[in-house]
């Protein structure tokens, strides 16, 4: 027995507990599982609602909601579905579920909307026990039925869950989970009567009686014995009602089954499906990876190769380019060589000035080598040379004329002088003079 029992009780969304005290019961004994391991679930779908798309389909149409744990399943009374609201189902659902040590609860649960006749299912939902509520209070979820073609009802559930009891003997428990039937089974009963008042009143209290206290206390005896007699009958009647129901049970289970193992067909071609697609995927990626790699790895050698061909032709230009430079630098040695020769009354001032210059030109040069870019600040400077050449040239040529013209005055002096002095002997050593000058004006002209 136990001292204390709760029970779910569900309206308009609300969730209550009611609790059945020691005392309440208290000409019976209540029986639980010595091991605390057998428990009631509760299943109660409170609202059914179709989904608008599946209006023009299902509406009006005759169902009813299944129940399938283990090999075991419910069904629920007919309706008919509403394409504008949702149907209030009243539909309550016993399961007794038996747990090892661990206390594993994890059992797959199936719910189907089906036709009256069980041979075809509309929608199917796939659920956990272990996910329903635990608790005594009533866990409130909505839960989605789909076909292939996506969703066709939504599904207000609310579930509970206590220790399993009876008035009749100990729970045993068994290894699959199984139904009871409210109107066979006094927890279920009991629970039924909270949860849906409506659909099973409460018995009638006996009426009392005005008749001696010894004829009381014998009719008290016979109503007890009439009572257990009564109750030894409904629990035969209840054992054949289940073992019926069992029996019938079967088209149900195989159908179950089947359902189960198209479900986990379905979940099998969509995980093989998926795995495929990401071998694919992956196989996809490894390719266009090493496409990728490849690629980059000839680029790469492209790029290395062209660096190279590049630096190789660089270097070739280079030397080419020094070889010229060379080669302007032995023409331009002769070329001084000869200026030299032609220039040997330059004074060694310049000839000073030149060396230097020309230390400055080969730093230029070797700079040059180094650098291309600074070639046409070389350029430059030999054009600067040049000009530095052609105005020292200058300035020789107008020495050399003044020069030409100093002798032409001491000349002219001398003329001078000796014409003053001899007469007409001096006026012919006069014209012998000019003669003499202008001839050195054509010489210093020619030399120019």
């Amino acid at each position: 027995s136990s001292s204390e029992f709760a029970s779910a009780f569900a309206s308009d969304g609300c969730a209550c507990i009611l609790i059945l005290r020691q005392g309440h019961m208290a000409e019976q004994e209540l029986f639980t599982d010595p091991n605390e391991r057998t428990y009631l679930y509760i299943l109660f779908v409170e609202n059914l609602r179709l989904q608008p798309e599946w209006g023009e389909t299902y509406a009006g149409r005759d169902v009813v909601v299944r129940w399938y744990v283990d090999n075991a399943n419910d069904c629920s009374g007919q309706f008919a579905l509403s394409a504008t609201e949702g149907v209030k189902t009243k539909y309550c659902a016993f399961v007794i579920l038996s747990t090892n040590a661990e206390d594993d609860r994890s059992r797959s649960v199936t719910m189907t909307l089906s036709a009256p006749d069980g041979d075809e299912h509309l929608a199917v939902a796939f659920l956990d026990l272990a996910n329903l509520s635990r608790e005594e209070v009533f866990k409130v979820e909505t839960v989605e039925l789909q076909s292939q073609a996506g969703v066709v009802a939504v599904a207000e559930i609310h579930s509970a869950c206590q220790q399993r009891w009876s008035r009749v003997g100990a729970i045993e428990p068994y290894a699959e989970a199984y139904f009871v039937d409210h109107t066979a089974d006094d927890q279920a009963s009991h629970l039924y009567n909270y949860i849906v008042p409506e659909e099973e009143p409460q018995e009638p209290e006996q009426p009392g009686s005005d008749q001696q206290a010894q004829q009381q206390a014998e009719d008290e005896a016979r109503t007890k014995a009439a009572e257990d007699e009564k109750r030894r009958k409904e629990e035969e009647e209840a054992a054949r009602e289940r073992e019926k129901k069992r029996k019938e049970q079967e088209d149900a289970d195989r159908e179950r089954k089947r359902l189960d193992d198209e479900a986990k067909e379905a979940k099998e071609r969509q995980g093989q499906q998926r795995d495929e697609e990401e071998r694919e995927r992956q196989k996809r990626d490894q390719e266009e990876a090493g496409r990728d790699r490849r690629k980059k790895e000839e680029e790469e050698e492209d790029r290395r190769r062209r660096d190279k061909e590049r630096d190789e032709e660089r270097d070739r230009e280079k030397e080419k380019e020094r070889e010229r430079e060379r080669e302007k630098e032995r023409e331009r040695e002769k070329e001084k060589d000869k200026e030299r020769e032609r220039e040997k009354d330059k004074d060694r001032d310049r000839d000073r000035e030149l060396e230097s210059r020309k230390r400055r030109e080969d730093e230029d040069r070797d700079r040059d080598m180094q650098r291309a870019r600074e070639r046409s600040r070389w350029e430059e400077d030999r054009e600067r040379l040049r000009q530095d050449a052609k105005r020292e040239r200058e300035r020789e040529l107008a020495e050399r004329e003044r020069r030409a013209d100093e002798r032409r005055k001491q000349v002219e002096s001398l003329t001078k002088a000796r014409l003053d002095a001899g007469g007409p002997t001096g006026q012919s050593e006069r014209s012998a003079a000019s003669d003499q000058a202008g001839r050195q004006g054509s010489d210093a002209g020619s030399a120019a």
